[in-house]
C-alpha cells in the first residue's frame, strides 16, 4: 500500500489547514488555500509542501488511511497526563525533540527556499496545554510551549526538487507535547501549516 496519498482539489495554497480532533482520537487534513499546494504524496507533481509520516520515527499513532487521509491517533491520550508525539529527550521539554512524528517537506519546483510555519490551536480545552517543537534541517529546534495556541517558523528551508538537496535537508520535523487536564472532556485542535517564500514581505 502506498502510504503517501495526494490531497485532491488543492490549488493556490500558502496555508494548509489540518484539523486535530482529539475527542474522536484522530486528525485529518481538511483544506488548503493561497500560493502553495499542500499534498501527502511524493507522486503529486503539483504539491509544493508535502506532509507525511516520518520514516525515521516509527509510531502507531501516525497513519495514512486507505482513502488517503493523514491521521494522528490520539486515542492513547490519558486525561491528566503528558503525552508526546515525536521522540523527546525529556518528556516535558520541547527543546529536546530528536525526531518528529511527521515531516513537512519543501518540494517547490522553482527551487526557492521557503519559510515553513506550523501552528496548533486548542479549541474548547481551557485546562489543557500544548507545546510545539520543530526540528530544522540543520538540527536547530524551534519551540513554542504551554499555551492554547503555539506556533513556530523554520526559515529558509531549501527545496528538494531540482537541486542536490536531499529530502532530509528539505524537511522540517514536527513534534508536540500535550498536557491534558481531567476537567477537559474533549480535546479539539486546529493545525495549520504555512509555506511562504523566504524573504517575502
Amino acid at each position: 500500500m502506498n502510504r503517501r496519498k495526494v490531497l485532491k482539489g488543492l490549488t493556490a495554497a500558502t496555508a494548509g489547514s489540518l484539523g486535530l480532533a482529539f475527542g474522536s482520537g484522530a486528525f485529518t487534513t481538511t483544506e488548503a488555500e493561497r500560493d502553495f499546494s499542500v499534498g501527502l504524496a511524493d507522486s503529486d507533481a503539483g504539491s509544493q509542501l508535502v506532509i507525511e509520516e516520518n520514516d525515521d520515527f516509527s509510531s502507531s499513532a501516525v497513519t495514512t488511511t486507505d482513502d488517503g487521509a493523514f491521521e494522528i491517533d490520539a486515542s492513547g491520550v490519558t486525561p491528566g497526563a503528558t503525552t508526546t508525539f515525536g521522540r523527546f529527550g525529556t518528556i516535558s521539554d520541547p527543546t529536546t525533540l530528536t525526531e518528529g512524528v511527521f515531516v513537512v517537506r519543501n518540494e517547490n519546483e522553482t527551487g526557492t527556499d521557503i519559510d515553513i510555519t506550523v501552528e496548533i490551536t486548542l479549541q474548547n480545552s481551557p485546562n489543557s496545554d500544548i507545546s510545539l517543537a520543530l526540528l530544522a534541517p540543520d538540527d536547530e529546534t524551534v519551540t513554542d510551549d504551554e499555551g492554547d495556541t503555539v506556533s513556530g517558523t523554520v526559515e529558509s528551508v531549501p527545496s528538494a526538487v531540482g537541486s542536490d538537496t536531499s529530502d532530509a535537508d528539505a524537511e522540517v520535523e514536527v513534534g508536540f507535547i500535550l498536557d491534558t487536564d481531567i476537567a477537559d472532556e474533549q480535546l479539539n485542535a486546529d493545525l495549520t501549516v504555512t509555506g511562504e517564500r523566504s524573504g517575502a514581505e
